[in-house]
């Protein structure tokens, strides 16, 4: 009998196909290939906005960060409209 193949921990930050997000969706695979793969089962026609590999113990950011970027400027736009 082979010994079970070591599977990893990957995440993922999608919109579905009708316009949902869905963030920090943890599927199991043996690679990243294999773990897209089912994604794709799960989820037809999604679109991936991030993915990472999980580490364990790790409890922080995804390895890749899609927010977007904000400058001083708008930042301090937006304190001054709350006051």
């Amino acid at each position: 009998m082979a010994a079970p193949s070591s599977l990893t921990r990957y995440g993922f930050r999608i919109r579905s196909k009708n316009g949902a997000t869905v963030d920090k969706l943890l599927i199991m695979g043996r690679n990243s290939e294999d773990a897209s793969r089912k994604l794709a089962q799960m989820y037809p026609a999604c679109e991936i906005l991030s993915a990472w590999q999980e580490t364990p113990g790790f409890t922080g950011s995804p390895l890749t960060n899609t927010a977007p970027k904000v400058s001083f400027e708008e930042i301090a736009d937006l304190i001054n409209n709350k006051i």
